[in-house]
């Protein structure tokens, strides 16, 4: 660059710092360098065509800001977060989690209690959360572990890494999501510190949960190796399309009686609907049917899904 266009870009960008920053008038500037007030306006005009001065306009009205305030008028929710969808399904996931990490971390209060359930797009919620040393909340896990397959994504991996991320006490479950009989349930329930563990269930003040689908080529029960693909075929014979927490639901969010019911050892239902604030993430439209399901039975007062699901929801109803 030579002299002379180093200098015109000196003042260029003097004028655009007094104007737009400093927020003189074109009067003042225009005395302050020795100019005409016509000259000032046709320089600050330069500004703006050589993009040395760029606009940024933070629209409600924007594609994604729309479908939350749409989300959250037809679900009554508290609060809709869309995040932007990505043609690979696990960035899409790592997006809602991190808008997901970016709520919690504003949402969260010392001395709360989180308690989160399990899955992949939990996983990348609790692997985006940022330690904040103002922050001191403890955690509970909500749902039995699923298997040494998912270790990653286990509810106990998951409460222990975000305890520690949010400087707190983790209280863990060590027992698994599924037994081989209601009476082994309710047998493990009686046990004392199991059943410590359940009465804390009900001092959460916020929990996060996965929008779990009973379809094979979906579901993290079936990957697992919890059933067998016949078991979840028949599963959604009996119209079980989704889970929230180990627990089936139909398409309207009712509970599903399936052969798994009494095998669950996990929050039941009905202490999730008296949390206060209950937040579901998901992503990708084989998610469309576990979402509508969660939303219409009233289970989560935050939504969190990228834009592909979100659209894939309302286009649904």
């Amino acid at each position: 660059m030579n002299n002379f266009a180093e200098e015109r870009r000196q003042l260029l960008e003097s004028i655009a710092q007094m104007y737009y920053i400093e927020g003189m008038s074109q009067a003042d500037i225009a005395a302050k360098v020795s100019m005409s007030r016509a000259n000032i306006s046709k320089l600050l005009k330069t500004c703006v065509d050589e993009h040395i001065v760029e606009f940024k306009i933070n629209s409600t009205s924007s594609p994604r800001t729309s479908l939350e305030l749409m989300l959250q008028e037809k679900y009554n929710l508290k609060k809709a977060i869309v995040a932007p969808s990505d043609s690979h399904g696990e960035l899409s996931k790592n997006n809602v989690g991190l808008y997901a990490a970016e709520y919690l971390i504003s949402t969260i209060k010392s001395g709360m209690l989180i308690g989160v359930a399990w899955g992949t797009t939990l996983y990348y919620v609790i692997n985006n959360l940022k330690p904040k040393n103002t922050i001191q909340a403890d955690v509970i896990q909500m749902v039995g572990g699923i298997s040494p397959k998912s270790a990653d994504t286990d509810g106990q991996n998951l409460a222990q890494k975000m305890a520690e991320t949010l400087n707190g006490k983790c209280n863990i479950m060590q027992l698994p999501m599924l037994v081989q009989s209601k009476l082994l349930r309710d047998l493990l329930l009686e046990e004392p510190f199991v059943s410590k563990h359940f009465k804390l269930f009900n001092d959460i003040d916020i929990a996060v949960v996965g929008l779990g689908s009973n379809r094979a080529e979906s579901s993290a029960v079936y990957k697992s190796g919890y059933i067998t693909r016949e078991e979840t075929e028949s599963i959604l014979e009996l119209g079980a399309i989704g889970n929230i927490c180990g627990h089936n639901i139909d398409i309207n969010g009712n509970p599903c009686a399936t052969n798994l019911s009494d095998k669950v050892i996990s929050i039941e239902l009905n202490q999730l609907k008296k949390i206060d604030t209950v937040i579901g993430v998901a992503s990708g439209f084989e998610k469309t049917q576990a979402a509508l399901a969660s939303l219409r039975g009233s289970y989560i007062d935050v939504l969190i899904v990228d834009e592909n699901l979100a659209h894939s929801i309302l286009n649904a109803e």
